[in-house]
């Protein structure tokens, strides 16, 4: 359901840029360049994610420790540092590969096209 979201959202930012990469191609700039430049673009956007949502659940864990451990019934909840950091290592990597994978379609879709339909695209 989240890469679904995130195809729609890098889709429409695409979209939205699709003058820009006409410009920049039409300037000089390699297909390739573009390529890269959305992958990278999206590549941050998975690390600051998945960053702030390691961060929360660990805050959230940490803060809500009492109510958890009541409302599932379980006589402690000990939360092991060294598992915390595989899962926050193994969360964020997975935000980072949804958020490269989400967009490829959308990186794709713009290099194939000529920069003068990429301007056109936007003016018509």
């Amino acid at each position: 359901m989240a890469v679904l979201a995130l195809i729609c959202i890098f889709n429409i930012t695409v979209n939205e840029r699709l003058k820009e990469f006409g410009v920049l191609l039409s300037i000089g700039a390699r297909k390739s360049q573009i390529f890269q430049m959305l992958l990278l673009e999206a590549g941050m956007i998975g690390v600051l994610g998945g960053f702030l949502g390691v961060v929360l659940s660990g805050g959230g864990i940490l803060l809500f420790k009492d109510v958890i451990m009541e409302s599932m019934n379980m006589p402690y909840l000990n939360v092991n540092v060294s598992q915390y950091v595989i899962l926050a290592l193994q969360s964020l990597g997975l935000a980072v590969g949804v958020s490269l994978l989400a967009t490829l379609y959308a990186a794709v879709r713009a290099n194939r096209m000529e920069p003068y339909k990429l301007i056109q695209e936007v003016e018509s």
